[in-house]
């Protein structure tokens, strides 16, 4: 099982990503080997970008939910100073029509 968190996931194909790129670089590998360096390369470069698109998901969710959280609270902003301008007399023309519906 393992226990890395996602960021501690990416650290670490990336890290093998290197490697794998540096060995690559060398002009000593057999053709075999240098076409199992580059399939690892390509595994590790497909699962940074797993971990890439998993984060980019989970960060327009929580943009998301802020967004609602934001618009829900300056909506009841508003109506609470609306509410405060009544009880506070600030707009006596609403108080007086308020007393008057009733």
């Amino acid at each position: 099982m393992n226990a890395q968190n996602p960021v501690e996931q990416f650290e670490s194909m990336m890290e093998q990503l290197q490697a794998q790129v540096a060995l690559l670089e060398l002009e000593t590998l057999s053709l075999s080997e240098a076409i199992d360096a580059y399939e690892r390369s390509v595994e590790l470069a497909n699962g940074c970008h797993r971990l890439l698109d998993e984060a980019e998901l989970r960060i327009q969710k929580i943009d998301a939910s802020s967004r609602a959280v934001q618009e829900a609270g300056a909506s009841y902003r508003f109506a609470d100073i609306d509410a405060a301008r009544l009880l506070l007399g600030d707009d006596e023309a609403d108080l007086l029509d308020l007393i008057d519906d009733e």
